[in-house]
């Protein structure tokens, strides 16, 4: 998170994520689910990142249509690099470096609070905000083995099929 005023904004790094969930029980109040997502995130000047993970989550509904869900996780993720990298040669020039990018493991902890749209329906959409904090390993072995990420998920929750128990 940032940490004066007005930082907020200042580093913005786009990414998306697909997924789907698996319900564990089919209690209207307290679900539990696993969830398997697919993402991307482009970290200006550093990296861009291929995110494969699943978490277990825990959504509580408050009323019939306000959630408060909780989640962690882990999974693999793919980095490649936002820049050029070059090697040099053993006389002494510098030549550019394929980026096949690098293998990492990441762990993930997530809040979020989310609002269904149309609850009776057979496919009821819903609306979420998610604050997901992740992190990276190894990421530099000699000074930096771990690097913390945090996120802002704004997203839309559309069940493929249908409910069977309202």
């Amino acid at each position: 998170m940032p940490t004066r005023t007005g930082e907020i904004f200042r580093s913005v790094h786009p990414g998306i994520a697909v997924g789907t969930s698996f319900r564990y029980n089919q209690s209207p109040v307290n679900q539990l689910s696993q969830t398997i997502k697919l993402g991307y995130v482009f970290h200006q000047f550093v990296q861009h990142s291929v995110q494969l993970y699943s978490e277990l989550e825990y959504k509580r509904f408050i009323g019939r249509r306000i959630s408060l869900a909780g989640a962690a996780g882990a999974g693999y993720v793919h980095i490649f690099s936002a820049t050029q990298v070059f090697k040099r040669d053993e006389d002494g020039h510098y030549k550019e470096k394929p980026d096949w990018g690098r293998p990492q493991v990441m762990g993930t902890f997530a809040l979020g609070a989310g609002y269904l749209l149309n609850q009776n329906s057979e496919r009821p959409v819903e609306i979420f905000t998610r604050y997901q904090f992740w992190v990276e390993a190894p990421f530099v072995r000699q000074y930096v083995p771990v690097l913390p990420n945090t996120a802002l998920h704004l997203g839309l929750n559309y069940p493929l099929f249908e409910r069977k128990n309202n």
